[in-house]
């Protein structure tokens, strides 16, 4: 485990930002965005890997951009490279960024990994295999003097969760209701636990729905979401196309702002050490950065 596990102290109980939606802006649009973000309180920005940058890439955008808010992968995708490429790379940002990276593994989903042209074998036994093969990189390491940086594991189910608790420094969860949240706390005790939380500023349902039901329809698609809802005691049925509302209100937060701010509290009420805003209704860096700015942790 790392010896870097401060910086996650230092997100306890801090809320960040994901910048998911930033993948196809411009550097020099995210390095703006980033540098918003830090001036307005949030301790963290965290991104996800899929078609666009490559994730150790964007990590370096990231940090090259910021002086004091930390990078954290959330997450990129164990099967993308070899777990000796993700130590070296892990260690080099968080030698460059002075101790401000996390990185975040993931086993992704069946078809994405297939996409890759890999084989997608089973998640708990392949990256505890990764896992050990990080820690031997270590060994092997020649350059800078740097300690690894803390790892976090893309968890869901109760297997990767105790694989989080056990063999790395805490879990990233998506797309998961307030109750995976406490039985998350369980199983990792004092780890570290961030919670990413989907965000719709709006109205009404309806308005929030129409934001939002295009990233739950494409969710719901992947078996992994669908399982863990489904373990939890949700109904098939509520778990077809975008989802039923009373599944969509327990997965996206949506509301004014004094809303929005009970529903953050409800997951750190739950279990949650770090919450992850994740702003569907932000698809240009201006409509992100004005969402940013309207939930500031300063604000």
């Amino acid at each position: 485990m790392s010896n870097l596990a401060s910086v996650l102290d230092r997100l306890r109980g801090s809320v960040g930002i994901s910048f998911s939606a930033t993948s196809q802006f411009p550097a020099a649009e995210q390095r703006a965005v980033a540098q918003s973000a830090e001036a307005l309180g949030y301790s963290c920005i965290w991104f996800g890997e899929g078609t666009a940058r490559e994730a150790f890439v964007q990590a370096g955008i990231l940090v090259a951009a910021t002086s004091d808010i930390v990078v954290a992968t959330g997450v990129a995708v164990a099967q993308a490279r070899d777990p000796h490429a993700a130590a070296y790379a892990g260690r080099s940002l968080a030698e460059a960024s002075c101790g401000r990276f996390v990185l975040g593994l993931g086993i992704s989903h069946r078809p994405n990994v297939e996409r890759r042209g890999h084989r997608y074998e089973a998640p708990v036994d392949f990256m505890r295999d990764y896992l050990s093969h990080i820690r031997s990189a270590g060994e092997l390491w020649a350059g800078p003097a740097a300690p690894s940086p803390p790892i976090v594991l893309g968890a869901l189910r109760k297997g990767m969760l105790r694989l989080a608790a056990t063999a790395a420094d805490g879990a990233y969860t998506y797309f998961v209701p307030l109750e995976h949240t406490e039985r998350a706390r369980a199983i990792l005790a004092e780890r570290f636990l961030a919670v990413s939380l989907p965000v719709v500023v709006a109205r009404s349902r309806d308005t929030a729905r129409a934001q939002a039901d295009v990233f739950c329809a494409r969710m719901l698609a992947f078996e992994n979401y669908r399982n863990n809802l489904l373990e939890l005691g949700w109904d098939e049925s509520e778990t077809r196309g975008p989802g039923s509302d009373r599944l969509f209100d327990a997965l996206v937060a949506w509301g004014e702002p004094a809303e929005l701010r009970r529903r953050i509290r409800s997951c750190f009420s739950a279990g949650a050490d770090h919450v992850v805003l994740n702003f569907l209704d932000s698809a240009s860096p201006g409509a992100l950065t004005a969402r940013a700015e309207l939930m500031s942790p300063d604000g």
